[in-house]
Parts: C-alpha cells; sequence; structure tokens
C-alpha cells in the first residue's frame, strides 16, 4: 500500500498568506468605497452656511426704513461662492412681497493689481478674474443692507442667500483632465444652495409720559 504526502513548500506558503492579504485589502477598499457612497448619499458633503440676522428701524425724515445684518458661518464642508444676497420685506399677516427685493451691495469681490507691492484694493472696480467670494471651512462674514418701507406697520423681513459649491480641487488636474475637470464643474453649476433668515419688524412705540 503506497501512501503520498503532500509536502507545502515556503513558496506555497507565501502565495497563501498573499492571497489572504490581497483579498483582505479588496475587502476593505469596497467595503469604504460603499461607506463613503452612503456618506455622500446622507447628505456628508453638502456644504452648509448658518445665518444669524437683526433687524433695526430707521427714519430719515419722513421716510422709513430697515436695516439688516447679516451674519454668516460656513460649516466644515466643501467651500461656497457666494452668488447673490437680497433682503425681502413681507406683509406679516398675509407673507405677501411688498415692493421690489433690495441687494445686499457688498458681496463681491473688489479689484487688485498684482504688479503692486503692496496690493492695494481698488474700490471703484469689480474683480474680473474671480468675482465671487468664497465661503471656505470656518469662514465668517457679515453683511449690511438698507430696505424701505412704505410705512410704520409691522413687517415680516427675510434674507435669502444663494450660493454655489466649488469643487476645488479640480484646479490641481493636469492639463490633460481640463476636460474631466470642467465636466465636474459644470455639475456643480446645477447644485445651487439658498438659505433663509427672517424677523418680524414690529411697531415702534414711544412710551406714554403723563
Amino acid at each position: 500500500m503506497f501512501k503520498y504526502v503532500v509536502e507545502s513548500t515556503p513558496m506555497d506558503i507565501y502565495s497563501d498568506v498573499q492571497l489572504i492579504k490581497d483579498l483582505c485589502e479588496t475587502f476593505g477598499s469596497l467595503a469604504a468605497g460603499i461607506f463613503f457612497l452612503y456618506k455622500v448619499g446622507s447628505g456628508y458633503l453638502i456644504s452648509g452656511l448658518s445665518l444669524k440676522m437683526e433687524c433695526r428701524r430707521v427714519r430719515i425724515g419722513d421716510d422709513s426704513y430697515v436695516a439688516v445684518s447679516l451674519n454668516t458661518k460656513k460649516d466644515n464642508a466643501g467651500t461656497i461662492q457666494l452668488q447673490d444676497a437680497i433682503i425681502l420685506v413681507r406683509d406679516a399677516r398675509t407673507g405677501d412681497m411688498i415692493g421690489r427685493p433690495t441687494r445686499f451691495k457688498n458681496i463681491r469681490r473688489l479689484s487688485y493689481d498684482l504688479h503692486k507691492s503692496p496690493l492695494e484694493i481698488d474700490v471703484s472696480k469689480i474683480s474680473k478674474s474671480a468675482p465671487f467670494l468664497n465661503f471656505a471651512l470656518g469662514d465668517e462674514m457679515q453683511f449690511v443692507g438698507l430696505a424701505t418701507l412704505p410705512n410704520d406697520d409691522v413687517f415680516l423681513i427675510e434674507a435669502v442667500v444663494l450660493g454655489k459649491r466649488v469643487v476645488a480641487w479640480t484646479k490641481f488636474f493636469p492639463k490633460w483632465l481640463d476636460r474631466i475637470g470642467n465636466y465636474i464643474q459644470d455639475l456643480q453649476r446645477v447644485h445651487a444652495g439658498q438659505w433663509h433668515a427672517s424677523c418680524l419688524l414690529t411697531i415702534e412705540t414711544k412710551p406714554h409720559i403723563q
């Protein structure tokens, strides 16, 4: 009776260990990819912006205005490019808009000359190459505006901020990947975020003195 004995060589053991290692790495990469897709689907990469708004009634002669102070703070996901910011005056009872929207005047990046040292801001021009303000991670900005009121009634004042998410890392693509980078940026053009804040502007009453 013959007995066959199969012996494992060091090379065979190494191959088995390498196979297990490759399988573990593949499974780990697959799990990481699934987790990333889950985070994206649940809104993890959606950029957020918090707003804090203050309103104050102002009288100049016979005219009535509302002074609006808007404080903005960026969260820790992505970068937002500010596109527009407006003030709306609404009827506090019906919510109907009164008059035309008033735009914040200080939301554009001013021009400057790169060839000067030190750099100087040109307050008479808006930057042509980069006219939009960017909210990077943790950034805070404050905007103020003045809107006209038709009378001394109670009003609902609303501030609306419109921003677009920016994929900044496409700037590091090599030239031969420009088409892919432009395609990614084009996809982001439809992904605009909109943030609202409001306050109730009551009638200012003078204390009655007997």
